[in-house]
């Protein structure tokens, strides 16, 4: 149970820290398109 949890928590920590990423790229990209105009 305790080698499930762990996974579980390493899986959560990996899926937010690609999310984070993500959104901090698309947010960047938004911003450099609206500042160009």
């Amino acid at each position: 149970m305790k080698i499930f949890f762990n996974r579980f928590l390493g899986f959560i920590v990996f899926f937010f820290t690609i999310v984070s990423k993500v959104i901090s790229n698309f947010g960047r990209t938004v911003y450099n398109q609206s500042a160009k105009e």
